[in-house]
């Protein structure tokens, strides 16, 4: 249960009260159609179906403390397949579907483009459904605890989990322990 508590606590306190999108006052009418398609979403996980962006990003968030990262695929009825671009307008946000790190890939980019070498594609591997490869304009990408280049690299791009800072101190405590219990031996 302490693991829960560091895990899903945070991120299930940060979507408590939901969230919305803020833009200029030329967007308003935009900005109300994509209200409007969050609320009616579907999430789904494995065999069952959830409604609202709420669910995903608070799934994502605790996915990505968890395991250093997580990916939203938004799934619209644009009717391109997902390795292509998004179009501007790209109609309907029919559903999502949230993967972790470890079931995430990114495929190319480039470090000298402007966009900081951010990956052209995600492979994402789904129990139920295989693998897709998605655009990056399909994909939200929500990263873990941040990670040394070097390191975040050995993770495919992914951050940590906010486990690993805690397990050592609980590691340190039980050597500490162990060591504690044997100077004790030692005198009795």
């Amino acid at each position: 249960w302490i693991a829960r508590l560091f895990v899903a606590r945070p991120a299930e306190d940060a979507t408590r009260a939901g969230w919305d999108l803020v833009g200029s006052d030329e967007d308003a009418d935009a900005l109300d159609d994509v209200r409007a398609a969050l609320r009616d979403v579907r999430l789904v996980h494995g065999r069952h179906e959830m409604h609202g962006a709420d669910l995903a990003l608070r799934q994502a968030l605790i996915w990505s403390r968890l395991y250093g990262g997580a990916a939203i695929l938004l799934i619209t009825d644009d009717g391109l397949p997902l390795s292509e671009p998004m179009p501007e307008r790209p109609g309907r946000l029919l559903f999502v579907r949230v993967a972790d790190a470890r079931y995430c890939w990114p495929v190319g980019g480039d470090v000298t483009k402007l966009d900081g070498g951010l990956p052209e594609t995600y492979a994402i591997s789904f129990t139920r459904g295989g693998t897709v490869y998605a655009h990056r304009s399909r994909v939200v990408p929500v990263l873990g605890e941040p990670l040394p280049e070097d390191q975040a690299e050995g993770r495919n791009g992914w951050g940590d989990s906010v486990l690993t800072a805690g397990w050592h101190a609980i590691a340190g405590y039980q050597q500490a322990a162990r060591n504690a219990a044997r100077a004790v031996e030692r005198f009795a």
